[in-house]
């Protein structure tokens, strides 16, 4: 059971680092997209293209394991990537 519950997280996190990278920005607006991990962190299009190895043979809670992506189109304040510190 274990190892199927790896393979499905496994599994979603590609799904979204791929998503990240093909669409890199939202429509309409062109607001920049950005993937969160399972521990809040936050990983811009080019982290999570460069780190494309980890994200997709995570175990989970080592921070490369992706839950979900967003855009900056409702956020107030200059969002900044966990692994490089660029601002998104």
């Amino acid at each position: 059971m274990e190892s199927i519950r790896l393979r499905k997280l496994q599994l979603k996190s590609r799904h979204i680092r791929d998503s990240l990278i093909k669409e890199p920005y939202c429509w309409p607006g062109g607001y920049a997209r950005f993937a969160i991990t399972d521990e809040g962190g936050i990983i811009c299009k080019a982290c999570a293209k460069k780190e494309a190895y980890l994200i997709g043979h995570t175990y989970g809670g080592d921070g490369w394991a992706l839950v979900a992506v967003e855009s900056t189109a409702n956020v107030d304040i200059e969002i900044y990537c966990d692994h490089c510190s660029s601002i998104i």
